[in-house]
């Protein structure tokens, strides 16, 4: 066999499994973009939850620091707004989490169906 011969058997080799590969992909390119866009909102979720947990331990920090100073109405209500603030942050931190775990789980059928 002539190095020509060979060549041009490996290049339409090469054609003939290009297209069937091509349709493949692009056939499931869109499931899989789909997917990829679940789990980049899964993982802002889980950013923005973790961000709340922050804010909520930083608030707890203030509101120790204040119970340490003397009471007066402007500590109480310092304080109280300071907890008001921590329990906002918690229901959001919570809240935050319950939608990654959505999306988590929407993300893992999406990639079942997908393959």
């Amino acid at each position: 066999m002539s190095l020509r011969f060979i060549a041009l058997l490996l290049l339409a080799i090469s054609l003939l499994a290009f297209p069937s590969v091509t349709n493949v992909y692009s056939d499931n390119l869109m499931a899989l973009n789909v997917c990829q866009e679940l789990v980049n909102n899964a993982r802002a979720y889980e950013s923005r939850a973790t961000w709340h947990s922050k804010v909520a331990q930083g608030l707890m920090q203030q509101i120790q620091n204040m119970a340490q100073m003397p009471k007066n109405q402007g500590t109480i209500q310092a304080m109280d707004n300071l907890f008001q603030q921590y329990d906002q942050n918690r229901q959001m931190e919570n809240q935050m989490r319950q939608l990654f775990r959505q999306l988590s789980d929407q993300a893992q059928q999406c990639m079942k169906t997908v393959n």
